[in-house]
């Protein structure tokens, strides 16, 4: 009897620890939602009041400066929030928001803000946080804030973080601030093992445009293929004027992929060196590397010197015998472009040729003949 009073005891007591758990848990869940929603009720208000604050600086064409905490236009004046807590994260999240979508003297004016106002500071120091999410979303925010004093910071992660995600925003954030002088540095960083940030990395660069030509153009005597391809298609979607002799090496890369961007280059050049240049690698053992030699053909034009004029022509009438089809296609169109010899070489040879014409009539809008 004395066991079984003790057993049920015990019962009773364990009965009464899991229901108190159970209660604990479940206030816990109650406080912890309840938590939440205040939270987002106050940080929802602190944007709505920061964003009715600001309108009058950015409508007002009264001088404008700002004194620590305290941003004053004409005769308003409106004391910004503490740049640390959650309504100093509002604030600071809702100036980032305008600065997305505004230009010109608004934009420098929410700029000021920001640095008086504190509120990079803080964020620059996240970027030593434990958390990669956190190093993340700092970086991310210093491009988003034009926060150009923390481009050293974000170069050390560029180059020393261990999260490739780090990298590539930290990368994507010097971008955003148009740090010319990170350029070595982001090409440094197209070494980087992981695929998605060597692909965000290159479109930094492409958003840095002109300025960043020179530096990508020592890369193409690079001795790693890929970091060589990755330079080559950088210097295409900025539109860049590469001369032949920068890309001399390219043209004769062991690589066919590098020799078939290094002949869509000669084709933007514009530089007159650049013919006889792409007139070589029309003789290329790999097909698509002709096709794009006789495409910069097409966009180079016809020669001036009477040599390489004669030159120009009699290449382009042997590769419409070409083998491949696309070789065939595009210099056949690339003699339809070519004034009236083209057209006569063009006319005599039939096939491939009539079929170039009738397309570029069709282009230009008169009837095929």
């Amino acid at each position: 009897m004395i066991a079984e009073s003790v057993e049920r005891g015990l019962l009773l007591w364990f009965g009464a620890i899991i229901g108190a758990l159970d209660l604990f848990v479940l206030l816990t869940i109650v406080i912890g939602k309840a938590v939440r929603d205040l939270n987002e009720r106050r940080y929802a208000a602190a944007r709505r009041r920061v964003t009715e604050a600001l309108l009058p600086f950015l409508e007002s064409d009264e001088p404008f400066h700002v004194h620590g905490r305290v941003a004053v236009i004409g005769d308003e004046r409106y004391e910004l929030p503490r740049p640390r807590g959650l309504v100093g994260r509002a604030a600071r999240e809702t100036i980032v928001s305008f600065l997305a979508a505004l230009r010109g003297e608004a934009r420098e004016r929410l700029v000021t803000i920001l640095h008086e106002g504190g509120y990079v500071e803080p964020v620059a120091r996240a970027l030593r946080s434990r958390s990669a999410i956190a190093r993340a979303r700092a970086a991310m925010l210093l491009g988003g804030m034009r926060a150009t004093g923390a481009g050293g910071a974000l170069v050390d992660r560029v180059l020393h973080d261990r999260s490739p995600e780090v990298r590539a925003v930290a990368a994507e954030a010097l971008g955003a601030l148009h740090n010319v002088a990170s350029v070595p540095i982001l090409i440094a960083a197209l070494r980087d093992p992981a695929r998605h940030s060597e692909l965000r990395i290159s479109a930094v660069l492409v958003r840095l445009g002109a300025a960043a030509v020179p530096a990508v153009e020592t890369v193409l005597h690079d001795a790693d293929e890929r970091v060589v391809r990755l330079a080559l298609d950088v210097l295409l979607d900025i539109g860049a004027s590469v001369g032949a002799s920068a890309l001399a090496v390219s043209t004769g890369h062991a690589s066919p992929e590098v020799r078939a961007r290094a002949a869509e280059l000669l084709g933007a050049s514009g530089d007159p060196a650049a013919g006889a240049a792409a007139l070589e690698l029309t003789h290329d053992e790999i097909w698509f590397v002709r096709v794009r030699a006789a495409k910069a053909l097409d966009r180079l034009g016809v020669p001036e010197e009477p040599h390489e004029r004669e030159a120009y022509y009699g290449r382009l009438e042997r590769m419409l015998d070409d083998p491949v089809w696309h070789v065939r296609r595009n210099a056949a169109a690339t003699l339809a472009d070519a004034g009236r010899r083209g057209e006569r070489i063009l006319r005599a040879h039939g096939g491939v040729g009539t079929i170039a014409l009738q397309l570029r009539d069709l282009r230009g809008g008169a009837a095929p003949t």
